[in-house]
């Protein structure tokens, strides 16, 4: 469990961040663009609403929806960098993604997803990363960023990993 200034200190940062996606969302001059900032910005507000809910029912709700949300985050960027690399393939990435917010949502509070949701994290990401790599533009500096962005979202989760002592990587 979290302390009232940790949680606080995540409501804060989180909700600057939720400011900077919508932002995003409304300055994009692409449809990229505005589907990643959108999903940014749905992560950003359940989180808000996790981070800041004091009843126990309602910061559970909020926290399935943040945990839910990732997925559509993780879809929505590798759809984002498909494409705008011009990859036919980029929708495949927004199904990944569903696959991962049904199973979250539907085995929430259970040890399956316990489990399973940093392994489905990192196929989903990891798939989205196979398909920009079959897109025309490969072999650009899009395809570092998404290299790089890619294994620092996998080593971040070792944080989650350690934090919860419940997965294996």
């Amino acid at each position: 469990m979290w302390s009232k200034p940790e949680e606080k200190w995540n409501t804060i940062t989180h909700a600057v961040a939720l400011g900077m996606a919508a932002t995003a969302a409304t300055l994009s001059i692409s449809t990229a663009g505005v589907i990643l900032s959108v999903a940014l910005a749905v992560t950003y507000a359940m989180s808000v609403l996790y981070h800041s809910a004091e009843r126990l029912c309602t910061r559970e709700t909020f926290r399935m929806l943040d945990m839910a949300s990732i997925h559509a985050t993780i879809g929505a960027t590798g759809y984002a960098y498909c494409s705008t690399a011009g990859s036919d393939l980029s929708a495949l990435c927004i199904l990944f993604s569903v696959f991962g917010l049904i199973y979250t949502i539907k085995h929430f509070g259970t040890e399956k997803l316990d489990t399973l949701m940093v392994p489905i994290c990192v196929a989903t990401g990891l798939s989205c990363l196979g398909l920009y790599m079959l897109s025309p533009a490969a072999n650009s500096t899009l395809t570092w960023f998404f290299l790089l962005g890619t294994l620092f979202y996998i080593a971040g989760l070792a944080f989650y990993v350690y934090d919860n002592n419940t997965f294996l990587i």
